[in-house]
């Protein structure tokens, strides 16, 4: 074929698909009333073209050809797919099918409509919380809930806390009641005396942290005490109702055996640190202590940057006093480190692995979990080690009778918790007392025998 012949094909080609354009109009009404729907969405599937109905319910949309598939939807219908083919008019009739009323767990076995109450109530589904793949069931709901703040450490297994509407009290606790499977737990946090103060402590994180996101059926949020009169006083400041996977017994709903397996990795950064001078070195002033063989000697000593300008200058550092260390006896220049207490952190790594068996019969049903969760911190020879094992059973006795069981168990093993606040934390230590001609990666490699 020579180049006009392919030209010629190429043209007709393109000639015959753009004569393949066609409009199909219509009008959409209600299956019940018969009367037409505004608002309603046309797609040609697969494409990105669409239009909406107007007020008098009608439409007129663009397709390819007789094989395109038109969509239409809208709030509270069912979805309908409809081949164009030879046709340029399609009526199309819609019929309620989408449930718009919710029912919420207020209390462990009480369910009611979400329009009955009235408070304010927000669910969460479980599906949820796991796709989040957040460490525990706090930071899960971050962005998930109107009028929540969360408030979680960035520590290695720090507290995890949320308010809801905000704060109530001055001195006294301003968190939610949890209760899980029916079980009121107090999210009171592990931590020192000195560290919920600034004064210096290690966080320990809070019992919430125990529960493991992939467990979670559904989280009702009950906020403010009207919300939750079932538990008394302690839900003054509302209350947040989890329900665990195979946490209420519902016949014929489990049966046989089912395998379920969640994996995630996470990772972490120092984000923000203070902007730090680099003009000035160690020391309490601009002179130095001594000189030797036309090299300064600072006051290494001194816990700050006080000391004579950071302008190259032959100096005596610290490691060049250690015999046996390559820098023993020489001089480098006195100059600043801009990097060296960003060098100093490292990116965390956070592995979460869930495994779960679920089965049951007629009137049985189990569930058996177990969660291994492993983070090594920003810090260097920081490291958390969780196991979380939770059993679920229940059976139906009677028409009248059931009984269920939740069993959870969590062990927790940590290795080099920062330590937070003044005096000898690591930030504290590098904004008030640090030099800023040091260098991270020699005092890292630093070996005093």
């Amino acid at each position: 074929m020579n180049v006009k012949s392919f030209l010629a094909a190429l043209l007709l080609l393109c000639t015959q698909q753009i004569f393949a354009q066609k409009s199909v109009s219509g009008t959409v009404v209600d299956s019940d009333s018969g009367s037409s729907i505004p608002g309603v969405t046309v797609m040609v599937d697969g494409t990105g073209s669409g239009v909406a109905t107007d007020f008098d319910g009608k439409y007129k949309i663009d397709v390819s050809g007789p094989e395109a598939v038109l969509v239409f939807s809208f709030v509270g219908y069912n979805t309908q797919r409809i081949k164009v083919g030879e046709r340029s008019n399609i009526d199309v009739t819609l019929a309620a099918g989408v449930e718009l009323d919710e029912v919420v767990v207020t209390a462990l076995g009480v369910s009611r409509e979400k329009k009955a109450l009235g408070y304010s109530i927000q669910e969460v589904s479980g599906d949820d919380m796991g796709n989040a793949r957040e460490s525990n069931v706090v930071s899960a709901m971050s962005g998930k809930v109107a009028g929540v703040q969360v408030y979680s450490s960035s520590n290695l297994g720090g507290s995890s806390r949320l308010i809801l509407r905000g704060n109530g009290s001055i001195l006294g606790e301003n968190q939610p009641l949890y209760v899980v499977n029916g079980v009121p737990i107090d999210n009171s946090s592990f931590t020192t005396a000195n560290q919920s103060r600034g004064a210096g402590g290690y966080d320990f994180g809070t019992p919430i942290n125990d529960i493991n996101p992939d467990d979670i059926e559904s989280v009702s949020v009950l906020k403010g005490p009207a919300a939750a009169a079932l538990y008394g006083s302690r839900a003054a400041n509302g209350a947040v109702i989890i329900t665990t996977k195979g946490g209420t017994l519902s016949t014929g709903a489990c049966k046989g055996l089912g395998i379920e397996v969640n994996s995630g990795i996470s990772f972490q950064n120092v984000a923000i640190l203070p902007e730090y001078q680099n003009e000035f070195g160690g020391g309490a002033g601009p002179n130095w202590l001594d000189t030797i063989n036309e090299a300064f000697i600072p006051d290494y000593g001194y816990d700050g940057s006080w000391g004579p300008a950071l302008e190259g200058q032959n100096a005596r550092h610290w490691d060049s006093w250690f015999v046996g260390d390559p820098e023993y006896g020489k001089a480098r220049p006195w100059e600043a480190n801009p990097t060296n207490v960003e060098d100093f952190f490292r990116t965390g790594v956070t592995f979460t692995n869930n495994f779960a068996v679920t089965g049951g019969g007629e009137n049985t049903s189990y569930r058996l979990s177990y969660t291994n969760h492993n983070q090594t911190g920003t810090q260097e020879n920081s490291e958390l080690r969780r196991n979380l094992l939770s059993f679920t059973g229940g059976a139906k006795i009677s028409d009248k009778l059931t009984s269920n069981v939740n069993i959870n168990y969590a062990k927790t093993n940590a290795l080099g918790r920062p330590l937070t606040g003044y005096s000898e934390s690591v930030m504290s230590q590098f904004n008030q007392w640090f030099q800023r001609q040091l260098n991270m990666d020699r005092l890292r490699e630093y070996e005093n025998p």
